[in-house]
């Protein structure tokens, strides 16, 4: 049976995931951005220093356990206080688990 307009807006296509940060002494969660926050995200980022970029796509794609985020844009600057290892591995992974970037090209292709 084919869906129609409510069904596909109410329906859940945004998935989380669990990663483990033992630096931070627990876990944070991934969330999936939708459109129109890559699409926030990808304007935000003109504005900034690349270096602050990693930051900045952090507080899109870091969630809570309902899946919404945990951080505003604005946050980005106190992220940046963070460890940058800690940061980067978040950032790669944010990338791949959303298909961003060359981690989530070489997991499509993997699943092909």
């Amino acid at each position: 049976m084919p869906l129609n307009k409510h069904a596909i807006l109410a329906s859940d296509d945004l998935p989380t995931r669990e990663v483990k940060v033992p630096e931070w002494g627990g876990s944070v969660r991934l969330r999936t951005l939708s459109v129109s926050e890559g699409i926030a995200f990808e304007e935000a980022k003109n504005a900034l220093h690349e270096n602050k970029i990693v930051a900045l796509f952090l507080t899109f794609a870091l969630g809570d356990v309902d899946g919404r985020r945990l951080f505003a844009e604005a946050d980005a600057e106190d992220l940046c206080r963070k460890s940058p290892t800690v940061l980067l591995r978040l950032f790669n992974e944010a990338l791949a688990f959303n298909r961003m970037g060359d981690g989530g090209d070489a997991e499509r292709q993997e699943k092909s």
